[in-house]
C-alpha cells in the first residue's frame, strides 16, 4: 500500500492532457495552505455538471482523496486530492447542505442547489462513514461522499425520447390509458425511475 502523497505528487495523477477546472486550480495552487476550499469545491462540482454527470464520488484512497464521476453509467476519475483536504472538503459540502459539519461517525443526508451560474442544479449528497488502514500499519478514518446530481435544464419528460425500447413504450403507453389500476416503476440508482414517472405524469 503506498504511503500520504505530497502536493506536488497529487498534482502528478491529474495528466495536464486532460485539466478540468478543479485539477488548474489545484495545480496553480502550489500548496494546501493556499487552496480556498469552498472555490475548489465549488469547481469540482461545475467540471461534473458540464460533463454531463449523474453524480461525483468523493472518497479516500490508499494516498490521495479521489473524485470520480457518473458518466453514461460508468464512473470515471475526475481528479486526486490530496488527503490532508478530506475534512475540509467534507465540511464544506456539509454546510452547503445544511448538516452538522464536524459529525463525522454517522451517515447523514441532505441537499443544496446551485447558483444561478451553475443553472440552479439540485444536489443531494450523502455521506458514509469509511476505515481504511493506512501506509504505517494503521486506520484512516474518513468518509465517502456521494453527490447526485439532478438538472432540471437537461431533463427530457417525454416518454418518446427517453429512451424506451418500442415494445415498451407501447406497453406503457397502454397501460397508462388505462382509467384504474397501478403501475410499479423500480430499477437500481440512477436508471431513470423519477424521470419515467414524471413523463408518464
Amino acid at each position: 500500500m503506498r504511503g500520504f502523497l505530497k502536493f506536488e505528487q497529487v498534482n502528478d495523477l491529474n495528466p495536464a492532457h486532460n485539466m478540468n477546472k478543479a485539477s488548474k486550480y489545484l495545480k496553480s495552487s502550489g500548496s494546501i495552505e493556499t487552496l480556498e476550499i469552498g472555490n475548489l469545491v465549488d469547481l469540482v462540482i461545475s467540471d461534473a455538471i458540464e460533463a454531463g454527470s449523474s453524480d461525483i464520488h468523493i472518497e479516500p484512497w490508499d494516498a490521495s482523496l479521489v473524485v470520480r464521476v457518473r458518466l453514461n453509467g460508468v464512473l470515471q476519475e475526475l481528479l486526486h486530492l490530496p488527503i490532508e483536504l478530506m475534512e475540509k472538503v467534507s465540511g464544506r459540502l456539509k454546510v452547503m447542505a445544511n448538516l452538522v459539519s464536524y459529525e463525522m461517525d454517522r451517515p447523514q443526508e441532505g441537499h443544496a442547489q446551485t447558483g444561478a451560474e451553475m443553472g440552479g442544479v439540485e444536489l443531494r449528497m450523502s455521506f458514509f462513514p469509511v476505515i481504511r488502514g493506512n501506509h504505517a500499519g494503521g486506520v484512516l478514518r474518513g468518509e465517502k461522499i456521494v453527490i447526485r446530481i439532478f438538472d432540471p435544464n437537461k431533463r427530457s419528460f417525454n416518454l418518446d425520447e427517453i429512451g424506451f425500447e418500442d415494445a415498451t413504450l407501447k406497453s406503457l403507453k397502454k397501460l397508462l390509458a388505462k382509467p384504474s389500476g397501478m403501475i410499479l416503476l423500480t430499477g437500481p440508482t440512477g436508471s431513470g425511475k423519477t424521470t419515467a414517472i414524471y413523463a408518464a405524469l
